[in-house]
């Protein structure tokens, strides 16, 4: 209550507060936050600081001066406004904060004793002046984006400054998507000053893709214009020069969950970075998905370069061993049945997302083992715990599940107003359904909505029928069209409108999407928008339009250094000329 009347807030608002409150006699770290309050999923220090100012706003501390949540510049929060405490509460808190913390920081973490010291190690390493790459490759559901985070806590630790990036939470995302979020995240995260100072004399070329970063700085000096290949090298060395500036005032870690869902060009940013922090206080941890790093063929590629560099070092994960889940499972539930706990090892392989799952469903080791057998299946453990995703999915009510359907078409973040157009579910309807996912743990809130797992979006993607797809597919290009931004977007979804839409207009919309990374400079992306256009043009199609494309490709391919791909094309769209005069 403020003033005497009751103040809504998100469920994390009120959890930081309530943790601020209880810790008010010291500083509250942020990896402590982390844990604390996002303890199913991981956040940004951006999504950290949103939700402080959103702790500010309900309790009315929006003055200069802080009055009641201080920040720590570098280190985190202390609340420093007077509190009453009810006496017959004081007990209850001061057994709280004492409860012990599951081994390793959460259950995910336990048994990762030594893929954390090795990370710790490489940190050390790296805070040292030896950077690099610290690949983190398993399957869904092992763990990756987890100790991800552990790694950032230790980072935090060892007084890094920590960014973190995602590169799938927007299917179709446009050029430079992931360093796009670092760089908002980084203008969110320093003063003013040292903002301007870090990026330099790039500021204006990378303000061109982050808009964080002018509202940060407002009015920029603009660079010379000069040709587009000597722009492309301007604005590579801006992210050279920036990442070199920073790291330099205070070590640095970048975060990539999701690597192998990345755009090309923010891969090949990430693959000059690392060549280039060898001599830098500046580390690069990326979690890809295993097998996907093997099907990403640009993923795959960058990482297999920088093996062959000596640039990368990687910590895979695997499941727990048989021994690990009998330990987790009697933290839960207490001593289990030693047959029921290999019975459910065979059937989990020790993933600990699906082992978790199955043990919040359980009240005792009987529940346990009859959720096992509910969910056993024919085939691998990823079959298995999509089963077990599936059945979760059933206990929601239509509304929600239709809502959710529509927004794992859309990707991982959730806009709810966004999807609510394209479902047609009124305002009362879609904060049921956000309501009712929040509390059924499928959805996350921080600074904004996204899955809690990206199994949760793919179950509910794969379970739609194809034509149902196709259409939801088209319905979310044409409101990115209505809005008139996301060309990337828009032409991802169009092409997997399949039967939906007409060949031309998927046609159009990726010469867009190529436009616009042309502009850019991103001409890797342009290149693939390009060479899709053409692949889906038959030889009925209009020549000149054909010509059109051949011309865009080319110059993409020269100026992405792609010299051969270049000259084939360049050949084929003089023959395109050749023909038009002739006819």
């Amino acid at each position: 209550m403020r003033a005497g009347g009751v103040v809504r807030v998100e469920p994390k608002v009120l959890d930081l507060l309530v943790h601020l409150i209880r810790c008010r006699e010291r500083l509250v770290e942020k990896a402590e936050l982390f844990a604390r309050v996002w303890t199913d999923t991981y956040v940004s220090d951006a999504s950290l600081m949103q939700c402080v100012r959103r702790a500010r706003v309900a309790i009315g501390d929006t003055g200069g001066e802080r009055a009641a949540i201080r920040t720590v510049r570098g280190r985190g929060y202390t609340f420093v406004a007077p509190v009453t405490v009810d006496a017959g509460l004081r007990a209850e808190n001061e057994a709280s904060s004492e409860s012990p913390t599951e081994p390793g920081g959460g259950p995910d973490l336990f048994g990762r004793a030594a893929e954390i010291a090795a990370a710790d190690e490489w940190l050390a390493a790296t805070a040292a002046g030896s950077g690099g790459l610290l690949l983190i490759p398993g399957e869904a559901g092992v763990g990756k984006s987890m100790l991800a985070h552990r790694i950032a806590e230790l980072a935090q630790a060892r007084n890094f400054a920590v960014l973190w990036a995602n590169g799938g939470t927007r299917l179709g995302s446009p050029p430079y998507w992931v360093w796009s979020q670092v760089l908002n995240a980084f203008a969110e995260a320093v003063e003013p000053p040292v903002l301007r100072h870090s990026l330099g004399v790039g500021a204006a070329d990378l303000a061109e893709l982050a808009p964080g970063l002018r509202q940060r700085l407002g009015e920029l000096r603009e660079a010379p214009v000069v040709d587009a290949e000597q722009l492309r090298a301007r604005l590579l060395q801006a992210f050279l020069d920036w990442l070199r500036q920073a790291s330099r005032r205070q070590p640095l870690l970048v975060v990539f969950d999701d690597v192998h869902l990345a755009d090309r060009s923010s891969l090949m940013v990430l693959e000059l970075a690392v060549q280039d922090a060898q001599s830098l206080s500046l580390g690069f941890v990326a979690t890809c998905r295993v097998p996907d790093v093997d099907a990403t063929r640009d993923a795959a590629a960058t990482i297999d370069r920088l093996r062959v560099a000596g640039r990368c070092r990687e910590i895979e994960l695997v499941g727990w061993s048989e021994a690990q889940l009998a330990d987790v499972a009697a933290a839960h539930l207490g001593d289990v049945p030693g047959a029921d706990v290999a019975a459910l090892w065979r059937r989990t392989q020790g993933v600990p997302f699906f082992v978790v799952e199955l043990l919040r469903g359980a009240r005792t080791a009987a529940d346990l083992a009859g959720s096992a057998r509910e969910v056993e299946v024919e085939g691998s453990v990823p079959t298995a715990v999509r089963a077990l995703v599936r059945e979760r999915l059933t206990s929601l009510t239509s509304d929600t599940r239709s809502f959710l359907e529509v927004a794992a078409v859309v990707g991982l973040d959730i806009v709810p107003e966004f999807v609510a157009a394209l479902s047609g579910l009124d305002r009362g309807a879609v904060t049921a359904a956000m309501d009712e996912a929040e509390a059924h743990r499928m959805v996350v809130a921080d600074a904004g909505y996204r899955f809690a797992h990206a199994l949760f979006a793919e179950v509910l993607y794969s379970e739609l029928p194809t034509f149902r797809r196709a259409q939801w597919h088209r319905a979310v290009a044409e409101e990115y069209g209505r809005v008139g931004r996301e060309p990337a977007a828009r032409a991802y979804h169009l092409t997997r409108a399949n039967g939906c839409v007409d060949a031309s207009v998927v046609v159009r919309a990726l010469i867009d999407a190529g436009d616009e990374a042309a502009a850019k400079h991103a001409y890797d992306d342009a290149l693939a928008h390009f060479e899709q256009a053409l692949g889906r043009l038959d030889d009925s199609a209009d020549a000149d339009l054909q010509g059109q494309v051949l011309v865009k490709l080319t110059s993409s391919a020269r100026y992405a250094g792609r010299i051969l791909a270049a000259r084939a094309s360049g050949r084929r769209a003089a023959t395109t000329a050749l023909d038009l005069g002739d006819a």
